[in-house]
């Protein structure tokens, strides 16, 4: 071994150790502890808790279309059912602050994330987005977004594809 690199190791020894003290399972789990403990944690669990809920506030008095993929603050969707109960000004405030109904009550839609063939079958907008359509809460995507959008679900399609082929 050449005696620069044994300096070098002596030099960087202590980080090594450093790291190898956090390595330790009872040092992750002290971490773990303290990050489940935080109100970040919290408050990432009930953002999460409400995405399981598939359920997103539209305006009632611009329902987006059903069946149809739109853009949203969350990404492209597919709504299937406007429920037409009441979202409570809180947790559309927490969850949903860029969607604004304003003089009209907010609704909850009930969505789905669309397929690839549903995306490639999704006409672009001929026109800008306009703060309105921002503040409705969906709207109808750019060819940019749109591009993007698909081949993202085609990577996903993908990767199903050959989970469901290596399981069986």
């Amino acid at each position: 071994m050449p005696f620069r690199s044994v300096e070098d190791l002596r030099r960087h020894w202590p980080a090594i150790e450093a790291a190898a003290r956090r390595a330790e399972p009872e040092e992750r789990r002290r971490r773990q502890k303290s990050r489940k403990a935080s109100p970040e944690h919290e408050d990432k669990r009930a953002e999460a808790a409400e995405r399981r809920r598939q359920r997103y506030p539209v305006p009632e008095e611009a329902p987006p279309p059903l069946d149809h993929s739109v853009m949203t603050h969350v990404g492209p969707l597919v709504f299937e059912a406007v429920t037409g109960e009441l979202v409570e000004p809180g947790i559309a405030a927490r969850f949903y602050p860029c969607v604004a109904a304003g003089p009209a009550l907010l609704i909850w839609a009930v969505w789905r994330r669309p397929t690839h063939d549903e995306l490639v079958q999704t006409w672009p907008a001929g026109v800008a987005l306009g703060p309105a359509d921002l503040a409705r809460g969906w709207w109808q995507p750019t060819i940019e977004v749109l591009r993007e959008e698909r081949r993202k679900a085609a990577s996903l399609e993908r990767a199903r594809a050959t989970r469901r082929a290596k399981a069986s």
